[in-house]
């Protein structure tokens, strides 16, 4: 039997559900969208991604929604957002009819990251306390990664994109 909590399994079995209904684009990711991957060469202006040991085929949005966690959550993300929407390969009703779908999806797989941590006792960084409730995967509600919320672009976590304006 599975040593996961309720609360985990269920929200999971529903974001799979929701997933798999999703019609998406599917191509080739990197997989770890992380912004210090990023890398701005500025004479061109042209933005590279670098770390590609996780890449594999997916549905492109998947990264996109990745990116978005990363950064902090769709504020934080506008920039991003603006320049994949108006130069990335994806259809931009694609984009706003599933991104949050795939934010939730996304979530999930964060989620389970720290699930699959806690089964195999690496306590790095947790505290005690309900994975549902309480933040005991990495000082985090794992029902956090279920549900995206965004932070403010000044919130200390939130990461920028290279060449976002912000100050």
């Amino acid at each position: 039997g599975s040593t996961m909590e309720p609360c985990v399994r269920l929200a999971l079995a529903s974001v799979q559900a929701e997933y798999r209904s999703l019609p998406l684009t599917w191509g080739l990711l990197h997989g770890d969208p992380a912004p210090e991957g990023f890398r701005l060469d500025p004479e061109t202006g042209r933005v590279g991604l670098i770390d590609w040991a996780a890449a594999t085929r997916g549905p492109l949005l998947y990264d996109v929604a990745s990116t978005v966690m990363y950064l902090g959550g769709d504020t934080a993300a506008r920039s991003f957002l603006g320049v994949y929407a108006a130069a990335g390969p994806l259809p931009t009703d694609e984009m706003g009819a599933h991104l949050s779908a795939m934010r939730r999806y996304r979530g999930a797989v964060q989620a389970a990251y720290f699930v699959g941590r806690l089964a195999r006792h690496d306590l790095t960084g947790a505290r005690a306390g309900n994975l549902c409730t309480s933040g005991g995967a990495g000082g985090r509600r794992v029902s956090q990664y279920l549900v995206p919320a965004s932070r403010p672009p000044d919130h200390p976590r939130s990461r920028r994109f290279p060449g976002d304006e912000r100050t």
